[in-house]
């Protein structure tokens, strides 16, 4: 049975104070959904960011701040700062969640879990199913075993049959490559994200930049069809294997366009992709919050693979919007609570990013911004602002229109400095 009333931990901890969570990655507004979300659950939350001005900490859900050293230089930077904050808490403390919001966090703790599990609560699956989920070589394997549909891809050892493809005339431009896990080097990481090849002597030049840096990746076909044909399945499963949590929608503008990440998108009840999505997790024996990400593929009305990402995703906060925390349930989960199942309202919402849609709107013309605040939805959802928590908002709103500003400063003092030398 599906209830739409808001849960609380406080229901499940009724004779102690609910254990506090860890949010990692506090910087992005995927953690501040996160930061927020819990705390209307009831939830003590802590927000961590090697970032001095990220996002969480300015919340006024946030109850406490840890900022540690960059964990992509030295992974053990944040180990020490979360064993240092353990040392200092007083025996009897409930042991807190570490809770991650990106795939380099997810990795992070599935890495670090023998140090981390006597201080902290953590709740991911077994190592050896967080590396294989987190491959898309790995998740397009699963697809083919079940027969879920995906784009046509090959992969570093298959390139040979891509290329005589490619030569008999049966595939042709464009095609995409993509890493096939999050690689350690974030410049790498950055590059082979996602690019979209044209012609055979971009393919051949990437095949060779990715065999100096012995990258793994795919390489896929590109499906027709703009950014509003990209659907969201986002779940909480529990560890016994339960979908508890329930949302779908679709975004409807990227930044960039094509390969970005949502800049605005919407809830849409969108049946087919539950069955495929859960089909696929189950498949990888995964539990916890997920976004599996389809692409509706109209020459055959086919939904076909695009990711899975086994945690919080950029505009999660749409899904607490319309009734679903997921959040809250994963994180009830980990401490063996059982929330009641939850699925969205049928109420149109749509979530955006006020600054990003201005933004890319005007870089790339590819729309008018913010034209679906006129579009008839009965709620709204902005990525950082929230009237009763505006702080994270305006902080960031006023540090990027002051970027140019402190731009030209350094300019002019580095040129009346030179003028001094002369």
């Amino acid at each position: 049975m599906s209830s739409h009333a808001p849960q609380t931990a406080h229901r499940h901890f009724p004779d102690s104070s609910p254990p506090p969570a860890i949010v990692l990655g506090a910087e992005d507004f995927n953690a501040l959904a996160v930061i927020r979300a819990l705390s209307r659950g009831g939830v003590p939350v802590i927000a961590a960011s090697p970032d001095p001005k990220a996002l969480g900490f300015h919340s006024r859900h946030t109850r406490e701040r840890l900022h540690h050293g960059d964990p992509v230089a030295d992974p053990a930077v944040l180990v020490r700062a979360l064993l240092d904050r353990a040392a200092q808490a007083n025996a009897g403390d409930p042991r807190p969640m570490l809770f991650p919001t990106s795939d380099r966090y997810v990795s992070f703790l599935s890495e670090n879990r023998d140090a981390l599990a006597d201080h902290y609560t953590i709740h991911l699956p077994p190592a050896d199913l967080i590396e294989r989920i987190l491959s898309k070589d790995e998740q397009y394997q699963e697809c083919e075993i079940d027969g879920i549909p995906y784009p046509r891809t090959w992969t570093r050892a298959s390139r040979a049959d891509l290329h005589r493809r490619l030569d008999e005339g049966s595939l042709a431009f464009p095609l995409l490559l993509k890493a096939s896990a999050v690689l350690p080097d974030p410049a790498l990481n950055r590059l082979f994200r996602r690019i979209e090849l044209f012609d055979r002597e971009a393919l051949t030049a990437v095949e060779a930049k990715a065999d100096e840096h012995d990258v793994e990746y795919v390489l896929q076909e590109i499906i027709p069809g703009g950014d509003d044909q990209l659907y969201t399945l986002g779940t909480a499963l529990s560890k016994s294997g339960e979908v508890t949590g329930i949302f779908t929608g679709r975004k409807l503008r990227q930044m960039p366009p094509k390969y970005g990440i949502c800049r605005t998108g919407e809830s849409f009840d969108e049946p087919r992709i539950v069955d495929l999505g859960i089909r696929l997790l189950r498949r990888f024996h995964f539990f916890g919050v997920s976004q599996v990400e389809f692409k509706y593929d109209a020459r055959d009305d086919q939904f076909k693979l695009m990711e899975i990402n086994p945690r919080t995703w950029a505009w999660v906060a749409i899904a607490e919007a319309v009734g679903v925390n997921l959040a809250l349930h994963h994180y009830l989960d980990a401490f063996g609570k059982a929330p009641e199942f939850a699925s969205q309202r049928p109420q149109r919402t749509v979530w955006f990013g006020l600054y990003d849609d201005i933004r890319y709107s005007w870089r790339h013309r590819d729309h008018w911004p913010l034209t679906y605040l006129f579009d008839g939805y009965e709620r709204f959802v902005e990525s950082r602002f929230e009237w009763r928590d505006p702080k994270p908002a305006l902080h960031y709103w006023f540090t990027e229109l002051t970027r140019p500003l402190a731009g030209l400063g350094r300019r002019v003092r580095r040129l009346t400095g030179a003028r001094s030398a002369d």
